[in-house]
């Protein structure tokens, strides 16, 4: 049944979620191309550089935008599935509670990763368009080589161990903050029957 309740509540998170991401993903492009224009030694006209700049900006903005869409996301639907008309629904299946909880947060949880993804592309996308020329140099790819030989000598196997300590501490404090937002939804629904949103914030 976990796997049901996950289908639902994967269908509602990324049903909008997706949207947003393609939408940053065209500003960071566009934001590449502004950098190179900002950078460029040619004399541009002043609007042309000032439009740069504003779209450079607006990418800024949509992507904390997208991160606290993906949050209100996750908000919105643990307190409409579980608090509203209908949560009454929710509790009506034959499932159990841990089940609807494990749901919520595995969802949640996937949905932060995706946005954290999403972000790190975003950023790696607009550094392309923007650096193309040097990125593609048989130069960059020497120096990446030998980053990354240095890194190894310093570091040997325990690189690894480092990166899945890091993945870990990443995971547990995401289920961590999640956990915390279910329970402040959770207690501003019990405690007041009206402005039940005001007293989660």
């Amino acid at each position: 049944m976990l796997k049901k309740l996950l289908k639902h509540d994967f269908k509602a998170l990324f049903k909008y979620w997706w949207i947003v991401a393609v939408v940053t993903a065209g500003l960071s492009a566009l934001s590449g191309k502004c950098i190179t224009i900002i950078e460029s030694e040619k004399e541009l006209p002043a609007v042309l550089d000032a439009s740069a700049g504003i779209a450079l900006m607006l990418t800024y903005i949509g992507i904390i935008v997208f991160t606290v869409f993906s949050t209100v996301m996750i908000f919105v639907r643990y307190y409409k599935n579980l608090f509203t008309d209908e949560g009454y629904l929710t509790f009506t299946l034959p499932v159990k509670r841990s089940d609807i909880l494990n749901s919520k947060l595995i969802s949640a949880a996937f949905l932060e990763f995706a946005t954290f993804l999403v972000i790190g592309l975003d950023v790696l996308l607009m550094l392309f368009v923007a650096y193309y020329k040097e990125i593609l140099k048989k130069e960059f790819f020497v120096g990446l080589k030998q980053a990354a030989a240095a890194i190894w000598k310093e570091l040997g196997g325990y690189i690894f161990v480092y990166l899945l300590e890091g993945i870990l501490i990443m995971l547990a404090l995401s289920v961590l903050a999640l956990l915390l937002l279910f329970i402040c939804i959770t207690i501003g629904s019990i405690i007041t029957k009206k402005a039940k949103v005001i007293a989660s914030i």
